[in-house]
């Protein structure tokens, strides 16, 4: 017997405004404006997509959450630097030398929409984007493990999901 899979997705993804649920959803979103959904998601891979020979990490954030709230919250995105990075040939983790960020750009996806009743995370209009380079990341904030909605804006540049492909590129190829 075959299960059904659009059950079986509604059944692992529930809520698709849940923290862990929406990252993915994120990850997904950005795939799709850089064309690399065929590729396929790795989960324990280094970097969230491979972009060419970009790296790309995807962080996201929103006012709205999968629980009832009394406000809006707070936008915060996690830059922390890694430890380790997985290597998918030998199936194990390496040990860096120090803490670092591994991605060749970042894009920060703030999920903005504030109504309950009209959020859909599919609905890319309802997403605004924010895209950087590490070394502006790390020059900007340093070590700090997570950065404001008002930090981000500092580095980076805003767009839209339709821009989007084009700004990662643009910011790609920006010098240093």
């Amino acid at each position: 017997m075959l299960l059904d899979e659009e059950e079986c997705l509604k059944w692992v993804l529930g809520n698709l405004l849940d923290n862990a649920t929406r990252g993915k959803v994120a990850e997904f979103v950005v795939a799709k404006a850089l064309d690399v959904v065929s590729v396929g998601r790795l989960e324990w891979d280094e970097v969230d997509i491979r972009y060419g020979d970009i790296d790309v990490e995807v962080k996201s954030s929103a006012y709205l959450q999968s629980w009832e709230q009394t406000k809006p919250s707070k936008i915060i995105f996690g830059v922390k630097a890694r430890i380790q990075r997985w290597i998918e040939e030998t199936q194990t983790f390496e040990v860096l030398e120090a803490p670092q960020r591994l991605a060749d750009i970042y894009v920060f996806c703030l999920f903005h929409e504030t109504d309950r009743n009209r959020a859909n995370v599919l609905d890319v209009s309802q997403w605004t984007f924010f895209v950087a380079k590490r070394t502006d990341i790390d020059a900007s904030i340093g070590w700090q493990k997570s950065a404001s909605l008002s930090t981000i804006r500092m580095f980076s540049r805003e767009c839209s999901f339709k821009m989007l492909k084009q700004v990662v590129d643009e910011t790609a190829r920006k010098s240093s």
